[in-house]
């Protein structure tokens, strides 16, 4: 099953969960069901995790003088 992944969850602790997802994955012994539930959460992760640093780039663009 899909570990379903919090929308609002800390940026570190996604880069470790995707981490660990990647661990698992490259070892190479995970049953094909359970390897594309972990690649569909990991996706997920990525894009959250993407969505926060152009968020944090945004933020920092703002606060640059001109």
């Amino acid at each position: 099953m899909a570990k379903t992944v919090k929308s609002k969850q800390n940026f570190e602790v996604m880069l470790t969960d995707l981490e660990q997802i990647v661990q698992e994955m490259e070892r190479g012994d995970l049953p094909l069901d359970e390897l594309l539930s972990k690649f569909a959460t990991g996706v997920e992760l990525v894009k959250q995790c993407r969505s926060q640093l152009v968020k944090a780039e945004e933020l920092i663009q703002q606060q640059l003088p001109l």
